[in-house]
């Protein structure tokens, strides 16, 4: 027959005792589980609700809104208009093409234009689509999504 100290003895009278235990702390961790989830989605989309910042600090946003403009928005070009001089100085050292100039090429522009005025169009509404979808993602309630009655339980 093996040897048991004092300490052995003690855990297996204790064990059934520590398992109902660990058993119960089981039970409130699954339990409070849901809570924590739900308290965690919340906080979640207070984050990233874009309202609530502007509700808070409205210049604040204001300020972020026209700093990204600013950096968004290219700046004007600086246009060179060399003298005729300046063009025999630089036909004489290099190669110099010019652009075409007349009515093909303002054709070829209001086409650009247009073309132009379209895709902007586009992607504003692409654009207003995505952040529906978004906004409608974020503020669903949670739970399931569809219904359980044709299709039979979910598994």
């Amino acid at each position: 027959m093996p040897a048991f100290d004092n300490d052995e003895i003690f855990a297996m009278n204790r064990a059934p005792e520590t398992i109902e235990q660990v058993r119960e702390e089981m039970r409130q961790i699954r339990s409070n589980l849901d809570d924590e989830v739900a308290s965690f989605k919340q906080s979640t989309r207070v984050l990233f609700d874009w309202r609530s910042y502007v509700r808070r600090a409205p210049w604040l946003c204001l300020g972020a809104a026209a700093l990204a403009a600013y950096l968004v928005v290219p700046s004007k070009p600086k246009v060179v208009s060399p003298t005729p001089e300046q063009l025999a100085e630089l036909a004489k050292h290099s190669r110099v093409t010019f652009a075409e100039s007349g009515p093909q090429a303002k054709a070829k522009s209001v086409g650009r234009e247009l073309a132009g005025v379209a895709l902007g169009m586009l992607v504003r509404a692409g654009l207003a689509v995505a952040t529906q979808q978004f906004n409608q993602f974020i503020n669903r309630p949670p739970g399931p999504t569809e219904p359980s009655g044709a299709g039979g339980p979910k598994r």
